[in-house]
């Protein structure tokens, strides 16, 4: 079983809630903006499709739901959010957004629309590895409780959490020949 102390539990909150509340800057040089919550899944062409009743479920992308886990065995916490908070992520600002994901979040894509989920592909995952840092940054000032060591055991650990179920699905559903 996971065990964090209380004052580890409650740094990993302040930093779950430091990185849901950061402001980031738009990603486009130049841009003043602040950015604004990007879906990394296009909304109109995927999520709508998916929604029931305008709700979708998904993984919460917080490293305090692994506090709750007992084992790396533990299914992932999977929760039920509206279609405006599927997939976001802060990346650019209203009207970049709008300019550079226009193209895919029409049918039928064009190569238009490909380069835009390919960069938005890239985006999300820049955006991801930045939010993270930040995260180990804010624990670190929360918390005298981590090391280095620490860092790299828990971060494996919560990887693995999220990994699972999907090394789980590929093994029962894909074939070996």
């Amino acid at each position: 079983m996971q065990t964090f102390s209380l004052t580890v539990r409650e740094a990993i909150r302040r930093a779950d809630k430091h990185i849901r509340n950061k402001s980031y800057p738009c990603l486009i040089p130049g841009c003043n903006a602040n950015a604004v919550r990007c879906h990394g899944i296009p909304r109109s062409l995927i999520i709508e499709a998916l929604a029931e009743q305008g709700v979708v479920y998904t993984h919460r992308p917080s490293f305090s739901s692994v506090l709750k886990t007992s084992s790396l065995t533990d299914p992932a916490d999977v929760v039920k959010v509206g279609i405006n908070d599927a997939s976001v992520f802060k990346c650019f600002c209203a009207k970049h957004d709008a300019r550079i994901f226009a193209p895919a979040e029409k049918a039928p894509l064009t190569k238009k629309g490909l380069v835009s989920l390919y960069v938005r592909a890239l985006s999300l995952e820049y955006c991801r590895k930045r939010a993270m840092l930040d995260y180990w940054r804010r624990l670190t000032e929360t918390s005298n409780e981590f090391d280095l060591e620490t860092y790299i055991n828990d971060y494996t650990n919560f990887c693995a959490l999220l990994i699972q179920p999907i090394s789980d699905h590929m093994r029962a559903n894909i074939s070996h020949s």
